[in-house]
């Protein structure tokens, strides 16, 4: 009877790993069972102590009543040995297979897990790839501006240095020149003072004839007054018409009179008319 159903319940189990084992349409109805099972733990773990506890007390037996008999035992006992080998043996695998169900069954659960975390991963690799992708695709154009941009600077870089040569070499042409107005502005500066202290000299020179003439024409205004003065008495030249009259005469030697008189401030030898002429009152004989 014990056989019977340790028989059966072995059956069970390898059907179960069987279904565990291979991909078919029992096997979400087997997980399902196991996991209800699975639920209620704690009644099936006296129940696998008592079995195990069993086992050891039935292997213990078969050990004492073999070395009890040293020699050949009867046939009861020989027959009551191998029912209860069987028995062992039988209750052994279900145990056994027992444990590798739970095993299995754990197995199975965990890799259940680690498919849907594979899963899981995987839409994330396949959206971090979208992501890399979408940013490598920015940054390959970015990186082509940016070439761009480099062959740009490039061109304007050999552009400026072919400027900043022209600028350096006019720059030296121009410093060139530079020294050439340096050297000519000092040889006009030269120049210039030379000429300046000419014209000093020709300053104090014409200062020194100034004085003189300035000397002279003082005498000169001195010697004018002195000689009107001498003449004032006669009154040689009052009135003014009279001499304007007498210069205005067709007499040159009158009109040398009267220029002697008006420039030189001396009276010009009277002409004959004037000489001989005689005063009013005076009577002719």
């Amino acid at each position: 009877m014990i056989e019977d159903v340790l028989g059966k319940l072995i059956l069970l189990e390898a059907a179960i790993l069987l279904a565990l084992s291979y991909k078919t349409v029992v096997r979400k109805p087997v997980k399902r069972l196991l996991e209800d099972v699975e639920a209620a733990h704690l009644l099936l773990i006296p129940l696998f102590i008592g079995a195990s506890l069993f086992l050891a007390f039935t292997i213990s037996a078969l050990i004492k009543n073999h070395l009890r008999w040293i020699d050949e035992a009867p046939i009861d006992h020989q027959l009551v040995q191998a029912h209860k080998l069987l028995q062992a043996s039988l209750l052994g695998m279900c145990l056994y297979l027992s444990m590798l169900i739970y095993k299995f069954n754990h197995l199975m659960r965990a890799r259940t897990s680690l498919n849907k975390a594979l899963k899981v991963e995987e839409k994330q690799l396949e959206d971090w790839k979208h992501i890399i992708a979408v940013r490598a695709y920015k940054l390959e154009c970015k990186v082509g501006r940016l070439e761009a941009g480099l062959k740009e600077l490039k061109f304007e870089y050999l552009r400026k240095s072919r400027e900043a040569e022209a600028k350096a070499a006019v720059a030296s042409e121009l410093k060139k020149q530079c020294e050439g107005f340096n050297l000519k502005h000092d040889r006009e500066l030269e120049y210039n003072q030379t000429l300046r202290n000419q014209l000093l000299s020709i300053d104090q020179t014409l200062l020194e004839d100034k004085q003189k003439i300035s000397s002279w024409t003082g005498l000169k205004e001195s010697i004018l007054r002195d000689g009107l003065n001498l003449l004032s008495p006669w009154k040689i030249l009052e009135p003014s018409n009279n001499v304007s009259e007498e210069c205005s005469d067709n007499n040159p030697v009158t009109t040398n009179g009267c220029y002697q008189t008006l420039h030189s401030g001396t009276s010009a030898p009277s002409s004959p008319r004037h000489r001989h002429r005689r005063p009013v009152y005076q009577t002719s004989y």
